[in-house]
């Protein structure tokens, strides 16, 4: 139960609005610490990803060495998240793909977090 008194007057609205908006800020801070808190966190998992988005990126310049460093960040995937029983063959097939989309998503993040910080 709240400990909140009755709004009987504007300078008790004004109290109450003043004791809002601090209890608005703390969640704010909050909710802003906690963010940072996981990405902390995080952080390996995205250098980990981006690496193995980096290997399975094509190579505009070597098609054929692009196709290998593909299959190669596949198998390394593959490796990482072994065999899921029944369903391996789908995460063998579905996990270098994945590996692949969200290295180019950290690549992305990255060069545009790269961008605002240089420019």
């Amino acid at each position: 139960m709240s400990s909140i008194m009755p709004i009987r007057s504007y300078q008790d609205l004004l109290l109450e609005e003043q004791r809002l908006t601090l209890l608005a800020d703390w969640h704010k801070d909050q909710l802003r610490d906690d963010v940072l808190e996981l990405k902390k966190q995080l952080a390996p998992v995205t250098k980990l990803v981006s690496f193995v988005g980096q290997l399975a990126a094509p190579v505009k310049k070597h098609p054929i060495l692009g196709a290998g460093i593909g299959i190669g960040a596949g198998f390394l995937a593959e490796k990482a998240i072994g065999r899921l029983g029944p369903v391996g063959w789908l995460a063998g097939l579905a996990i270098p793909f994945l590996a692949k989309k969200a290295g180019g998503f950290f690549q992305r993040l990255a060069a545009k977090k790269n961008a605002r910080i240089g420019g």
